[in-house]
């Protein structure tokens, strides 16, 4: 008959051009048109085939609409489908007529960089993308036009992971080498032994190698041989937070890794999790929410975490994937100030990167703010806190020690019990301390936790 198959290949569609055919599979979650717009003009991209898409972000965005919550996110804000030639896009930006009896309306808001993303349609996974070069405009949210030289997907990323000689570190990735093989990952690295939470080692000069190929959703304790800090470095891909998923197994402690490339605000993190007893870092910080403790403020790449649950379920953690919790809230900025000022100055105190928490809710009898909490184990120091807010609990991180493989460090051995002094600043001598703890051995539970009362006598040898 008469019908005639457009460029779509569809019959009597009436598409001329086949750049027209491409559809957004992916980035669809657009805001309401606000009237308010910017164009992003896209000249180039590098490692994208027809059909894949381009989404533009902004971190900050206003994300309510019709209201005047003013609630702040990171909002996928424009997107397009890449055909191979140059793509433009119409972001919709934000409206707020809050301050005239009128609404927010949701989109980027100017003044904000510029977030780009990539889809990647045969693969089904979308990648961060940067910009090196602008022909117009700042990479801002807010200028007349934006034009873009070339558009560079990062497929993959290089981490560089610090690691202290002397100390028990916990690390993780944040990205899948090509070569997951420990042997590979800790090839350029003088590795005394290597843990993970499945009693797995790698002791390569022992010829031990149980782990084999790592699995990068999980945390890794480390020890170096020799005096000297050295730095693993990996490349490899990125994962996407929205699919990978940390398993959490209850009635164990868990070693997890950090997945995200930036840092974030741990009660950010955890806070749809109500069943998280403790979290901890091999620097002696903690996330404890059932005592209101967040010493362990935030959490990043590199970083291995011990976890531990509340209950008998198990959880599935995601890390967020947006940038929202980067900014500093009023109470992480509380506890970054109480880990500061607690430090001790009248102990020495060498961390180990073994800790045990000791969380004293309540503290009353002979203390004054400026004295400090003293964990003994027999006659040696092993933590020590400097009391900074009577109102707010005592937690001191304990030191354990650790004898294996010709390492010899001091600390706590696990079972010890624990003997709790204070030091008076103003009595210049250490005062008994008479304790109600739910444990007194250290090491025997994932924390240790109670009330402490101070005596004006003087400290007697636990």
């Amino acid at each position: 008959g008469d019908a005639v198959v457009d460029a779509c290949g569809d019959c009597d569609g009436g598409i001329d051009n086949p750049d027209d055919c491409w559809t957004l599979q992916h980035f669809t979650d657009l805001p309401i048109e606000t009237g308010e717009s910017q164009l992003i003009v896209i000249s180039d991209a590098t490692g994208l085939e027809p059909g894949d898409e381009v989404g533009l972000y902004d971190a900050n965005a206003i994300t309510n609409y019709g209201d005047c919550e003013t609630e702040i996110g990171e909002l996928l804000v424009g997107a397009g489908v890449w055909t191979g030639t140059q793509l433009n896009i119409v972001a919709v930006g934000s409206v707020d007529l809050c301050a005239f009896g009128g609404p927010q309306l949701a989109g980027f808001v100017e003044g904000n960089a510029i977030e780009y993303k990539v889809w990647k349609a045969e693969e089904d996974r979308v990648y961060d993308a940067e910009v090196n070069n602008y022909s117009a405009g700042t990479g801002t949210w807010g200028d007349i036009l934006t034009a873009v030289s070339l558009l560079e997907p990062i497929f993959t990323i290089t981490q560089e992971v610090p690691v202290s000689a002397l100390s028990m570190n916990s690390v993780s990735f944040s990205s899948t080498p090509e070569d997951g093989a420990a042997s590979s990952v800790f090839a350029n690295n003088d590795v005394l032994i290597a843990t993970n939470d499945s009693g797995e080692y790698y002791a390569p000069n022992f010829g031990v190698d149980l782990i084999g190929n790592m699995d990068f959703t999980r945390g890794y304790n480390l020890f170096l041989t020799g005096i000297d800090d050295q730095t693993i470095v990996v490349e490899g891909l990125p994962f996407d937070l929205d699919e990978t998923s940390v398993t959490v197994a209850a009635l164990q402690n868990n070693l997890i890794g950090y997945l995200p490339t930036e840092c974030m605000e741990t009660e950010y993190i955890f806070d749809a999790y109500d069943n998280i007893l403790i979290v901890k870092d091999d620097s002696g910080n903690y996330y404890a929410p059932n005592f209101g403790v967040v010493t362990l403020t935030e959490m990043c790449p590199g970083e291995g975490y011990e976890i531990f649950l509340t209950g008998t379920d198990d959880v599935e953690l995601f890390y967020p994937s947006g940038d929202m919790a980067r900014t500093n809230s009023e109470a992480s900025q509380y506890w970054a100030d109480y880990r500061m000022n607690s430090v001790s100055t009248q102990y020495e105190i060498v961390k180990t990167g073994i800790s045990h928490p000791i969380i004293i809710t309540e503290l009353s009898g002979a203390v004054e703010v400026g004295d400090e909490l003293v964990a003994y184990s027999g006659d040696m120091v092993v933590g020590a806190t400097k009391v900074v807010d009577l109102d707010a609990p005592v937690v001191i991180s304990a030191w354990g020690g650790y004898h294996e493989y010709g390492v010899d460090l001091d600390g706590y051995t696990l079972g010890d019990k624990i003997d709790l002094r204070l030091w008076s600043e103003s009595e210049s001598r250490e005062l008994r301390v008479l304790v109600n703890l739910d444990s007194d051995e250290f090491g025997s539970n994932p924390l240790t936790s109670g009330t402490a009362s101070v005596s004006i006598q003087d400290a007697m040898p636990g």
